[in-house]
């Protein structure tokens, strides 16, 4: 298993892991701590499936995916006028 980073800007990175991943994946970046942000996870229909606004101070956040179809999903985290997108595989 690998995870992949996703690096915008100097100011905004994350990475999630393990990709591909079968029960827990685990959002993780800087940004958590520095300001208010909004993760989703769609699927490869654009239909949301996951919604949280994290305002609270931390590094991590680990996403229980286990009831998830086998399948292609793209995590989005929004902040402000900036959106970052990563995909990651459900086995």
């Amino acid at each position: 298993n690998k995870g992949t980073t996703c690096s915008e800007t100097e100011n905004f990175e994350f990475s999630i892991y393990p990709n591909p991943t079968s029960n827990e994946l685990t959002v993780s970046g800087e940004y958590l701590l520095n300001q208010q942000v909004e993760l989703k996870v769609f699927d490869t229909t654009g239909r949301e499936i996951f919604f949280k606004e994290v305002s609270e101070r931390i590094d991590r956040y680990n996403l229980d995916v286990s009831n998830l179809p086998t399948g292609l999903y793209f995590v989005v985290i929004t902040s402000g006028d900036s959106i970052f997108s990563e995909k990651f595989v459900k086995i």
